[in-house]
């Protein structure tokens, strides 16, 4: 990854802050004991594998993923990219350790999630794709089906 898309993989990463406080204060709603891990950034895009991450958050020792998409849906009737749902970068899920239990992966409005499950890993495809957003990111990426993506409005218990 260049040094321009390392700058603005960083600035992504602080806008997707909102999102991941945003789910970890709808499980802590629903009973759910949460444990939010700490952001560490690196400085040069060289430094890449000394900060994959150890997850967003834990729901107890089960690890979660959020994501916050610039795309608006809020089901799979109206998912604007086909059949298929990206669920991650190949190496993010490769090379995590523990695997994620799940995926919270958010609307743009943040009013709806989709949530993919890692048990689910079995089903899913791997296909090279490249991320619009930067000049170098042909990647490869694994796709859910989306009949394995479960969709709801984002609601917090009272």
């Amino acid at each position: 990854m260049s040094e321009h898309d390392t700058q603005l993989f960083l600035k992504h990463l602080d806008a997707s802050e909102k999102a991941r406080w945003l789910v970890a204060s709808y499980l802590v709603s629903h009973s759910e004991k949460v444990t939010i891990a700490p952001m560490r950034k690196l400085s040069h895009h060289k430094q890449w594998r000394d900060f994959v991450d150890d997850g967003d958050l834990y729901m107890g020792d089960k690890r979660v993923e959020v994501k916050h998409l610039s795309a608006s849906f809020t089901s799979a009737e109206d998912w604007p990219f086909g059949y298929n749902f990206i669920v991650c970068a190949s190496h993010s899920w490769d090379l995590a350790n523990p695997k994620p239990h799940i995926y919270f992966i958010l609307s743009k409005d943040l009013t709806h999630v989709a949530l993919v499950y890692g048990e689910d890993h079995p089903s899913w495809t791997m296909e090279r794709r490249i991320d619009s957003r930067y000049q170098e990111s042909n990647q490869m990426y694994y796709f859910s089906p989306i009949e394995k993506v479960a969709f709801m409005k984002l609601e917090m218990a009272c």
